[in-house]
């Protein structure tokens, strides 16, 4: 239990970062708005640490997913990898895992939104 409890606190991190570059992505839109080269390089620099701890995040969660032993393990990826279809969960633990995977995913496709959004605004600018 303690491995899961472990990936449940790198998830809720995870989500944590995922808003921060949720708010670094919009303040790089007022950038962009603002016609603020200055201010947009500092912003992306941030986005990019933030972005790149992610990423550390997601081989934390592969590192502890490798301790699981092979039945809990594919319980996880299922949950993990899950895209709205049901998902019988054994306990409180792997039903919390989905719920924060879930919310960090819908901000994930926020940031995307928003990403395209400004990328499209710089576009038009160029």
């Amino acid at each position: 239990m303690q491995q899961l409890s472990d990936i449940l606190s790198i998830l809720k991190d995870k989500h944590k970062q995922m808003d921060q570059l949720m708010s670094f992505t919009k303040e790089m839109e007022k950038m962009v708005d603002m016609n603020d080269p200055e201010g947009l390089g500092t912003v992306l620099n941030m986005r990019q640490k933030t972005i790149d701890y992610i990423d550390k995040l997601n081989g934390d969660i592969s590192k502890a997913l490798s301790g699981l032993d092979k039945e809990q393990k594919d319980k996880i990826k299922q949950i993990l990898e899950s895209k709205g279809e049901p998902v019988e969960f054994e306990n409180e633990l792997q039903a919390d895992i989905f719920n924060t995977n879930r919310m960090t995913l819908s901000l994930l496709q926020r940031v995307v939104d928003l990403d395209a959004a400004v990328s499209k605004k710089v576009k038009k600018e160029e």
